[in-house]
């Protein structure tokens, strides 16, 4: 007999699409469903949270949508995945960093450039001195 999940971690983690539900903890301001299935890199299970209507601009607790989680992980398929379905691709977190300096960060350099070639801002006109895509290039690099 299967074991039915306990929560949408583990729904995703064992990658049972019946118990994924976008709308799983609505008011947790800690993680987000696409969240948690890019952590896992779960594409399919993004995918259809996707089509069943996620929010891709949700955030976590610091402010970051699932974009800045993939920069961070240096997850390239996530990054693609997430940039081809219009996630908030200049969004700031708490901190003021976006997906692209948090990639530059990471000394990522496919994934800046995918992040650029798909339009991030590389020079913003506002934001605090540190989350400027270029000082964190010279800072971190």
């Amino acid at each position: 007999m299967k074991k039915v999940p306990t929560s949408l971690h583990e729904a995703i983690a064992q990658r049972d699409v019946s118990s994924v539900d976008p709308s799983f903890f609505p008011d947790n301001p800690t993680t987000t469903p696409i969240i948690e299935a890019m952590k896992v890199k779960c594409p399919y299970i993004m995918f259809l949270l996707h089509n069943r209507g996620a929010d891709l601009a949700r955030t976590d607790k610091n402010g970051r949508n699932a974009l800045h989680h993939a920069a961070l992980r240096n997850d390239i398929i996530s990054i693609n995945f997430l940039i081809n379905r219009k996630c908030p691709k200049d969004a700031r977190d708490n901190s003021g960093f976006t997906p692209l300096v948090l990639a530059i960060w990471k000394n990522n350099l496919a994934n800046v450039r995918i992040l650029v070639k798909n339009g991030v801002t590389v020079y913003p006109e506002q934001g605090p001195l540190h989350s400027m895509p270029l000082v964190t290039a010279a800072y971190f690099v």
